[in-house]
């Protein structure tokens, strides 16, 4: 994420933290932002949507980078498989 998406983010953070009920402040939001800046902004917005159903308290910025790697490494995997089979329908191995 860059600052240009710091808005964005915030209201999907204090969003994420009404559901649990959880009470955030800037300086809060400012240690989320940085844990997680390094992500882009859809895959941030991901995880705290999976974060409503799978956690019952506000998770930490540890827990959403988890959910964040987990999602990007299945989506990789998804993108392998794809090639590889379509690499094996090139050469007619199916």
């Amino acid at each position: 994420m860059t600052n240009a998406d710091r808005q964005a983010f915030t209201h999907a953070l204090r969003t994420l933290a009404e559901v649990f009920r959880a009470k955030i402040g800037p300086s809060t939001i400012s240690v989320y932002f940085r844990a997680l800046e390094e992500f882009d902004l859809v895959d941030v917005k991901r995880a705290m949507r999976e974060a409503v159903v799978q956690h019952e308290w506000l998770p930490k910025p540890m827990e959403l980078r988890r959910t964040i790697e987990s999602g990007l490494e299945r989506d990789y995997q998804r993108k392998v498989q794809a090639w590889n089979a379509a690499k094996r329908a090139e050469k007619g191995d199916d």
